[in-house]
C-alpha cells in the first residue's frame, strides 16, 4: 500500500508534463508582432507591470531602455498566440535590462496571465519565446 501513493503521484506528474509540453510545442502558435494583434484583455492585463507602471510601447516604438528620463521603460517584442494560450515577451529596460516572459490561458472565455520567467535577449521567434516560458 505505501507504494500505491508514489505510483499515483508519477503517473498525475508524468501526465501533467505531457500536457505542458504539448501547449509548448512551437508549431502550435502563430506569431503575433503587434500589441493589437492581441485579445484587449491581454493588451489591458500587460498595460500594468507589477510595479504598476502602465506605459507600454509596441513594437519598434520609442523606449527609454535606461533608469533615468521619461517615457515607456518597457516595450511590446513578441507574442506567440494559440486559441487558448498566449505566450508574451515583452522588454524592460533599467540598470537591470530584461525580458518579460508572460503567459496566458484562456478559461470560461477569458483571459488571464502571469508574468512566468524573464530573459536577458529578446526571443526572435514563438520556438524560443515557447522554450523560454516552458522551461
Amino acid at each position: 500500500m505505501g507504494c500505491g501513493l508514489p505510483l499515483f503521484l508519477l503517473v498525475v506528474c508524468s501526465e501533467a508534463r505531457a500536457f505542458d509540453k504539448a501547449n509548448c510545442a512551437a508549431s502550435a502558435y502563430s506569431e503575433a508582432y503587434l500589441l493589437s494583434d492581441l485579445p484587449a484583455e491581454v493588451r489591458v492585463s500587460l498595460q500594468k507591470d507589477r510595479f504598476g507602471l502602465d506605459e507600454l510601447s509596441d513594437k519598434g516604438g520609442d523606449f527609454n531602455s535606461t533608469d533615468v528620463g521619461a517615457g515607456p521603460h518597457r516595450r511590446f517584442a513578441l507574442a506567440a498566440v494559440s486559441p487558448t494560450r498566449i505566450l508574451v515577451a515583452i522588454e524592460h529596460g533599467g540598470r537591470g535590462y530584461f525580458v518579460e516572459l508572460w503567459e496566458f490561458e484562456q478559461n470560461n472565455g477569458k483571459w488571464r496571465g502571469d508574468e512566468r520567467q524573464a530573459m536577458s535577449t529578446v526571443p526572435n521567434s514563438s520556438r524560443g519565446l515557447a522554450a523560454g516560458v516552458c522551461k
